[in-house]
């Protein structure tokens, strides 16, 4: 039998082959959770206004658009409602879910640098460094639909109005909930490695 042959017996493993399945399920979860951040931080739709049974307005953390002779007008965040001015609740929300945004991917880098690639140094550091950032994510990214919907004003302007609390709202918080499961995913990959208590 020739080396040729002996080379083809070999069984040909990816780097990524020797990750355990709640390594792979983490980074998974983690780029889910990064699009939908990504997502509802740039859409204008955390609240609407309908009028009549039809969208009248809709705002975002950023801009916000309003319905004008049958035309959408949208811009940067200035709204008539908040007095020509970004309030402090909103950019505090902006700067959660930026932050929020910001830790999350040093912990897929994390998870994709020392899960997949079996032949780097110190896994739990790594792991425990990796666990933090995402429960910091979960965390930041929260905290701006918690102040987003704790501050949201009743103003006089709303009175014949129906506001509701729209799809990116909803979908920055599943992003936080994801994060939260990521964090579950690397403690248990870290106890089934043996990495949390040795």
């Amino acid at each position: 039998m020739n080396i040729a042959e002996n080379a083809e017996e070999e069984p040909r493993i990816r780097l990524c082959d020797r990750a355990t399945i709640y390594a792979k399920a983490c980074s998974a979860v983690l780029v889910v959770a990064m699009v939908m951040q990504i997502t509802a931080q740039a859409s204008s739709y955390w609240a609407a206004g309908y009028a009549n049974g039809a969208m009248i307005w809709h705002e975002g953390l950023w801009h916000n658009c309003f319905l004008r002779r049958d035309r959408w007008l949208c811009g940067a965040y200035v709204a008539n409602h908040h007095a020509d001015r970004i309030p402090g609740w909103v950019k505090a929300c902006q700067a959660l879910s930026v932050i929020g945004l910001l830790m999350a991917f040093p912990a897929f880098y994390i998870v994709q640098l020392y899960a997949m690639v079996p032949r780097l140094g110190n896994k739990r550091i790594a792991y425990i460094v990796s666990t933090g950032l995402s429960l910091f994510a979960g965390l930041f990214t929260l905290l701006g639909p918690i102040i987003f919907a704790a501050s949201y004003p009743t103003l006089p302007s709303f009175t014949n109005q129906n506001v509701r609390y729209h799809w990116s709202f909803g979908l920055e918080i599943i992003a936080a909930l994801s994060c939260f499961v990521s964090v579950g995913l690397q403690i248990t990959e870290m106890y089934k490695s043996m990495l949390l208590f040795h």
